[in-house]
């Protein structure tokens, strides 16, 4: 399982603003931070306790031996993830992955 978790992007419907550039480390410090162009919060502390769940989650499933290695051919689903706001994730399998 690999988890590639990185960018953040306004929740505001009306806001097209995002930043790729924002490290899942550095997510902490973006809790309720002003979005720069409309001023609603990046990311809210909901949104981050639902990442780190996620996060944790991956670390369990690797412990259990659910890896990549592991997995047979054809085997691997791609999943992204979106977060609004409220801590409830929506899951997009075959999501788009961008480096």
């Amino acid at each position: 399982m690999e988890l590639n978790i990185y960018g953040l992007k306004c929740d505001n419907s009306n806001c097209d603003y995002q930043d790729k550039s924002i490290k899942f480390e550095e997510y902490e410090k973006y809790i309720n931070y002003p979005c720069p162009e409309c001023s609603e919060p990046l990311l809210t502390q909901a949104d981050f306790d639902t990442t780190m769940q996620i996060v944790k989650f991956a670390e369990i499933a690797q412990k259990l031996g659910f890896t990549n290695e592991n997995s047979a051919p054809g085997e691997l689903v791609k999943v992204q993830v979106e977060l609004d706001g409220t801590g409830i994730p929506r899951f997009n399998l075959g999501g788009k992955h961008e480096d």
